[in-house]
């Protein structure tokens, strides 16, 4: 959640270029439109007037562990439109010369120069150049490692090229007669032949239920439903029963909860990584070290030290009455309460 609101801060106060990479073509970040020329792409990304930063949050920044992939090549500040080459030094000056906030969290973006030279694109970090952004693309994992296979060891730098990695150790392949691309799953293939074949074979279109569109894929049919009609599909846990609005929430909930990699000795909870169990066992031990420098108070993660020391010397909406936190508003208090105490109190400690 933090990450998502320090690449909302980047997206509201730089020019920063979002984008969605597709595997051969690009989508706009704000309309979902489609762009097989890259520069085409980010000259239409800058026609987009944005919103405040909350309706950035909730209508473009999707939710989960999956990170921005984004432009830096023109990373001007919009306040005094200074230039910076990457994102950590123009946080640094939001934060000092303009008193911006960020959260003490990643910056939820994978940063790439996009700009073309001489047909070549080249790496921010180490030089190299290449042909094509998918190789650009592939290289960045040489520099940014976030998460693991776990049946070979190799690296990656976000999810979604993990689980495209985790398919090579498929064996049934799906090849499209048209291009001899090879596929491990048959939607893959489908959805290939769909996009960048369109009219070479009678492809099934998505159509709404409720009205006449249709749609190339079905993530922008599930949007139109839940926007327009206000339909909602959810995805059900074949082991607890609890239910998610995207599979993606699902498959987070089931490395959570439902793996055997890292079991607590204590309660048999278990979690998909170890720093994770770690966490966990502090409720176990009642180990607390992190230390308010102003009243002392000790509290078990980082995170909640940070959110207490907002409550020294600043005014805020709604204080709990258990530890004393503050919050800005009522989604934030919602979800202490029922994290941390157990249950929702409403509105009632609302500072006047």
């Amino acid at each position: 959640m933090l990450e998502r609101r320090n690449a909302v801060a980047f997206i509201h106060y730089t020019t920063v270029r979002p984008f969605i990479f597709m595997g051969s073509t690009f989508k706009c970040f704000y309309c979902m439109d489609y762009y097989s020329e890259l520069k085409s792409l980010l000259t239409h990304t800058m026609t987009h007037k944005l919103d405040t930063k909350e309706e950035i949050l909730e209508k473009h920044v999707p939710k989960g562990k999956r990170t921005l992939q984004v432009d830096i090549s023109e990373l001007n500040c919009k306040l005094c439109g200074q230039k910076y080459p990457t994102l950590e030094p123009i946080r640094t000056h939001l934060e000092k010369e303009h008193g911006k906030v960020f959260y003490p969290a990643g910056n939820g973006m994978t940063e790439y120069n996009m700009e073309v030279k001489n047909d070549m694109m080249c790496c921010h970090v180490c030089g190299k150049e290449y042909h094509t952004f998918q190789l650009l693309n592939a290289h960045m994992n040489s520099h940014i490692v976030k998460v693991v296979c776990e049946s070979c060891g190799a690296g990656f730098l976000n999810q979604h090229m993990l689980m495209k990695h985790k398919e090579s150790h498929l064996t049934k392949r799906f090849i499209c007669k048209h291009c001899d691309k090879v596929y491990y799953k048959k939607s893959q293939l489908k959805y290939h032949t769909e996009i960048v074949h369109k009219g070479k074979e009678r492809v099934k279109p998505k159509t709404c239920p409720h009205c006449t569109l249709t749609f190339k894929e079905y993530y922008s049919k599930m949007v139109h439903l839940r926007e327009v009609h206000g339909v909602t599909k959810t995805f059900q846990c074949h082991l607890c029963k609890s239910s998610f609005v995207t599979r993606r929430a699902l498959t987070e909930h089931s490395n959570r909860y439902h793996t055997e990699k890292y079991k607590c000795d204590v309660c048999s909870k278990c979690f998909a990584i170890e720093s994770r169990l770690k966490q966990h066992m502090r409720g176990h031990t009642g180990e607390r070290n992190f230390v308010c420098p102003v009243c002392k108070n000790a509290y078990m993660h980082k995170m909640t030290l940070s959110k207490h020391m907002r409550t020294h010397g600043t005014e805020f909406k709604l204080v709990c009455s258990e530890c004393g936190v503050g919050f800005h508003g009522k989604n934030e208090y919602s979800r202490h309460m029922k994290q941390w105490h157990g249950s929702f109190k409403g509105t009632d400690n609302i500072v006047k």
